[in-house]
């Protein structure tokens, strides 16, 4: 019966893998307490760092995607999702 179980806690273990966004190494170092909107504000702001780190090529553009679309992270269907997984 052990089995099932193992199955199961390595397919949430590989969602949770496929589900990261570009900017998951930096925010884990220099912003581990910030979330949606608030991570963004972190990690453009090296002075909030809490570890000093360099923002990856793809984190930057991931960045740059939600400042662009800050209107539709706002508030709609998108509202909250900033610089989420979603």
């Amino acid at each position: 019966m052990q089995q099932p179980r193992t199955i199961a806690l390595l397919v949430a273990t590989l969602l949770h893998v496929a589900s990261a966004h570009p900017c998951d190494a930096e925010a884990m170092k220099a912003c581990p307490f910030d979330g949606g909107k608030a991570l963004g504000v972190c990690l453009n702001d090296p002075s909030k760092h809490e570890e000093k780190v360099e923002i990856s090529a793809e984190c930057a553009d991931f960045m740059k995607l939600h400042e662009t679309c800050s209107a539709e992270f706002a508030g709609g269907t998108c509202g909250g999702a900033a610089l989420t997984h979603d």
